[in-house]
């Protein structure tokens, strides 16, 4: 039997997920915080004079990986490139700082025939 596994966030209906940050009217998701934004799921800092709402908690934690980062993070850039069989590949680029490379090939990505 495959073993399900663990969900990084216990509660993805909890209010209080989100916490003051440092500076005023800062708020980020408790899970993710220790993750650069970049690899954070979308929605995890808002700014706002109360607390977010319940709406906007739960939109964040729908998505929110907790401290698991994003596998493609959110400032990569994607474009479309044909080969000379006419196959057409996605290439995704980022800067990764900490292994100082410049871009990723995904796994199992599909090529896909015109």
């Amino acid at each position: 039997k495959p073993v399900t596994p663990k969900d990084p966030i216990p509660n993805r209906k909890d209010p209080s997920a989100f916490k003051e940050g440092e500076l005023e009217h800062f708020w980020e998701c408790k899970h993710c915080k220790s993750l650069p934004l970049q690899w954070r799921a979308t929605g995890s800092v808002v700014f706002s004079v109360d607390a977010p709402t319940i709406d906007i908690v739960g939109r964040h934690l729908s998505v929110c990986q907790g401290s698991n980062p994003l596998r493609i993070p959110r400032d990569a850039s994607m474009k479309l490139e044909e080969d000379e069989d006419g196959a057409t590949k996605v290439i995704v680029h980022w800067d990764n700082i900490d292994n100082k490379r410049k871009s990723h090939r995904i796994k199992g990505a599909k090529v896909i025939k015109k």
